[in-house]
């Protein structure tokens, strides 16, 4: 390439557009007893098992909860990326009253 050549580059990002969208948090549970609680997780190594303990230790310092494990009853809402609407509509028909979610690594 002769010096009076020139090059161009194209900086691009390869995650794609961010949608920046702002959410009030939800209102906080007082009381846990009687509560169901979902667990979901992303796949990533390590949040199975965190949540699995989560649950162990809430069960035992609360007692009276009940557990769905989203990876087990809605196996498609284990994702890397954004959940769909559908699995999310799906997710809220088993009437969690809170969820935790575990994204790990």
């Amino acid at each position: 390439m002769s010096a009076s050549s020139s090059m161009s580059w194209d900086l691009v990002n390869p995650e794609g557009a961010a949608r920046l969208t702002s959410v009030s948090p939800a209102p906080r549970v007082a009381d846990l007893r009687g509560k169901t609680i979902g667990l979901a997780w992303n796949g990533k190594p390590g949040g199975e098992e965190a949540l699995e303990e989560i649950a162990r230790l809430m069960a035992e310092q609360v007692g009276e909860l009940h557990f769905i494990k989203f990876w087990r009853e809605v196996p498609e809402s284990v994702a890397a990326r954004e959940l769909s609407a559908d699995v999310i509509q799906t997710m809220a028909a088993r009437r969690p009253d809170l969820v935790v979610v575990s994204q790990a690594d």
